[in-house]
């Protein structure tokens, strides 16, 4: 694996307990199933779980999609994932660089004030912005634009919540595993996952 840019974030006092035990995508689900069903049926929790997987991994196929093609992906509400391109030192031609950028926007969720605005590298990929309606269509065969948009608020900001509290994180995703610990939050790009192969991806 290959670590991306990283974000460094003001210090605020967090649960020390969770600042050691790493968060995980099915401990996300969880709290937020929990808090969308507080005192209903184990069937209606389970309803929410499965949206907010499925969403999770319809996300995760768009990323992955355009990332092996070397375009960059733009999730305003979160991140930015993309390609830098750069000479090659070893007989011309270019080679690219994955990289990771957090948005303004998530910054400013934390509520953070003092923080140097987030810039991408020169001669990067342009990035193509979420669609919710795409990734409901394309990318699942259940879900509506509603629910992924409601997903992924739930999801972006029970993220932003651990982060601003210094929890530490290990969120697995299609490219990579994007991480924090003690408000700063980096990302670990999987290169075999991005590696060109015979099968032709579609996005």
């Amino acid at each position: 694996r290959q670590a991306g840019q990283s974000a460094g974030l003001p210090g605020r006092e967090g649960s020390a307990a969770m600042a050691t035990k790493e968060v995980t995508l099915a401990k996300i689900v969880e709290e937020i199933a929990n808090e969308r069903g507080s005192g209903k049926s184990a069937k209606v929790l389970a309803a929410h779980s499965k949206a907010l997987n499925e969403t999770w991994d319809a996300l995760n196929a768009w990323i992955h999609a355009l990332m092996f093609k070397r375009k960059g992906v733009h999730i305003p509400m979160f991140m930015k994932l993309t390609w830098e391109f750069m000479p090659s030192t070893a007989g011309g031609g270019v080679r690219a660089r994955p990289v990771f950028m957090l948005t303004e926007q998530f910054i400013r969720s934390l509520r953070v004030t003092n923080f140097k605005k987030p810039t991408l590298p020169p001669s990067t990929a342009a990035c193509e912005e979420m669609n919710f309606s795409s990734l409901a269509l394309k990318y699942s065969e259940t879900l509506t634009k509603d629910v992924v948009f409601l997903s992924l608020r739930d999801l972006v900001r029970k993220i932003g919540d651990h982060v601003s509290c210094s929890h530490t994180l290990a969120i697995e995703m299609s490219v990579g595993t994007l991480k924090a610990k003690q408000r700063k939050v980096w990302f670990e790009f999987d290169q075999n996952s991005l590696r060109p192969s015979d099968a032709a991806a579609t996005a």
